[in-house]
């Protein structure tokens, strides 16, 4: 071989090393930035599982901002003991209201003074509304005297009013 051949196998190698080395430094920088990109997925995830731990230590059952808003299919166990204690279902609802104000259990909110004096008030205007005298309907009505000819007349009052009658 000649010397300019020489020369040009010898620039074609470190053309093809130049390229090679070039690729390799590409490979690692996507690399880098993947792992950067994976490590940045894991520790939000690492967040939100360090969250919802602290969720279920305190006991709260209350979803992320898309979990709240679906709505719920049953009752939880808070609202199920609520409605066994005789609680009304704006009770529950006001109390769970409470609850989520105040950062409290729902359970824990019926004994909170503010929905103590809710409560107090709610009743209090219920009791009002029942108390107010109706409009009237007419003439009074008496009590029918039952006799043989009554409309409706069961077994037991003819039988009853037989007796009665005949004096046996």
């Amino acid at each position: 071989m000649s010397e300019y051949e020489d020369e040009v196998t010898s620039e074609d190698n470190t053309d093809q090393n130049n390229a090679t080395d070039a690729e390799s430094e590409e490979q690692e920088t996507d690399e880098r930035a993947e792992g950067k990109k994976i490590a940045s997925i894991l520790e939000r995830k690492n967040k939100q599982i360090e969250e919802l731990k602290a969720r279920l230590a305190n006991g709260s059952t209350g979803g992320t901002d898309a979990g709240s808003k679906t709505e719920q299919s049953g009752l939880s166990r808070a609202e199920a003991i609520l409605f066994a204690k005789g609680y009304s279902e704006e009770e529950v609802d006001k109390a769970k209201k409470i609850a989520k104000l105040e950062g409290i259990s729902d359970l824990e909110a019926i004994e909170d003074d503010l929905f103590k004096s809710w409560k107090k008030s709610n009743d209090d205007r219920q009791k009002s509304s029942k108390a107010q005298i109706g409009a009237s309907s007419g003439s009074p009505k008496f009590a029918e005297k039952k006799g043989f000819d009554t409309k409706g007349l069961s077994d037991e009052d003819f039988k009853a009013l037989w007796k009665s009658k005949m004096g046996r």
